[in-house]
């Protein structure tokens, strides 16, 4: 009876090893497809000249969102057209100019550029600053494969994920990061209904795309 009980527990305990094992081998696996990704973005995070168009769909508005960048100089243009809403904001080394268009009202203001506008020109779901986060994050997170308009991608979905934002009932956060590049190319909110689409382009933004709109156009507003 005792050799028999002891046999059962080897037995337990070697299922117990078995799961633990299995269960380091798929973090690990986690946790080296988030870093690759991160040095993959990382290479285009370097690039100086950068486009990104962002269109966000939901059940209440078709929101576009262009970011322009050459040479340390960033143009954001957030349109809602249903709204007739569009803001053009403009980014200098010490400067920050909004211009804002509302219906027929059409305002413009000048500031220096807030310390708080520190973040990449592109957006970077797989980010970490340290290998706790790393782990937190693969912990918390599930990989899948998946194609997407022809590209091979990995889909990272989390709760929990300290990379992605829950807003509203959301609670899920489904993103599609193309295998090749790190790219983000698709984030899905399950339960808010929001879609959001990235799109791409480098080496392709000119002068001419950065330049300003005539300021006497605009209403000079003071902050």
């Amino acid at each position: 009876m005792k050799e028999k009980k002891i046999k059962i527990w080897k037995i337990v305990l070697g299922v117990i090893v078995l799961i633990f094992f299995l269960f380091v081998i798929f973090l690990t696996r986690k946790m080296i497809i988030l870093s690759s990704l991160e040095n993959k973005l990382a290479g285009y995070q370097e690039k100086n000249n950068i486009y990104v168009k962002t269109e966000i769909t939901d059940s209440e508005n078709n929101t576009t969102f262009e970011k322009y960048y050459k040479d340390g100089i960033e143009k954001d243009v957030l349109s809602i057209p249903n709204r007739e809403e569009k803001i053009t904001q403009y980014l200098y080394d010490n400067e920050r100019k909004l211009y804002v268009e509302k219906g027929d009202k059409k305002t413009v203001t000048t500031t220096e550029k807030p310390e708080e506008i520190v973040a990449s020109v592109l957006v970077s779901y797989t980010s970490y600053e340290n290998f706790w986060q790393l782990l937190f994050n693969s912990i918390t997170s599930s990989i899948t494969t998946a194609q997407l308009d022809g590209k091979e991608c990995y889909v990272i979905s989390s709760s929990y994920n300290l990379n992605f934002i829950y807003e509203g009932d959301s609670d899920t956060v489904k993103v599609y990061i193309d295998k090749e590049t790190g790219l983000a190319l698709k984030c899905e909110e399950v339960n808010n209904n929001r879609i959001t689409k990235y799109q791409y382009s480098f080496d392709t933004v000119q002068d001419e795309d950065l330049k300003e709109p005539d300021m006497e156009q605009y209403t000079k507003e003071n902050v």
